[in-house]
């Protein structure tokens, strides 16, 4: 039986394009919208499992963030939040809370919890940041930058006073 364009179950098994996702009840399977479902024991994002999520208290924020009871979630990554009542998106890459910044790299995974100087933290356009000791591209440290100069061309490229930037994550080249 059909429940979306992607989704569908019968009296064994549920199926995502045509694979049944393992371990899924279709009992208690439903479509939640924006790629989310879940059944009795588990939330999925396109099918896959999100560790941790709480089935009976989740709620979709958007396309690629939900939250339950506990905690807030991109993709299937448990965002591990510090402080949930104060927990704001910033825009596609940055999300923060009273306490610490959160990085995610586009619509390709979640990076994780920034280690930076939160008081002087800056989101810059949006994939790049800058605090008082040293700027970031995904929530990456990048060490050497002049603070003082340092700007986002473009999503992938940056500069201040002595060179340019590109894609500057340790591991893109």
């Amino acid at each position: 039986m059909p429940i979306n364009g992607e989704y569908a179950k019968d009296k064994n098994a549920v199926y995502y394009i045509n694979n049944p996702i393992t371990g899924a009840d279709p009992h208690t399977f439903v479509y939640l919208g924006k790629n989310y479902a879940k059944d009795k024991d588990r939330v999925y994002y396109w099918a896959k499992p999100i560790g941790g999520a709480d089935p009976n208290t989740f709620k979709i924020i958007d396309a690629r963030l939900g939250m339950d009871k506990k905690d807030f979630y991109y993709l299937t990554y448990a965002l591990g939040v510090i402080d949930p009542a104060s927990f704001t998106i910033i825009n596609d890459e940055w999300a923060k809370d009273r306490k610490a910044y959160y990085a995610f790299s586009g619509f390709i995974k979640y990076i994780g919890k920034v280690d930076c100087d939160y008081s002087t933290m800056k989101i810059l356009k949006r994939s790049y940041a800058v605090d008082k000791n040293r700027g970031y591209y995904e929530g990456a440290p990048i060490e050497g930058v002049d603070v003082n100069t340092f700007q986002e061309i473009d999503e992938v490229s940056a500069k201040d006073r002595y060179r340019n930037y590109l894609l500057e994550r340790p591991g893109i080249k």
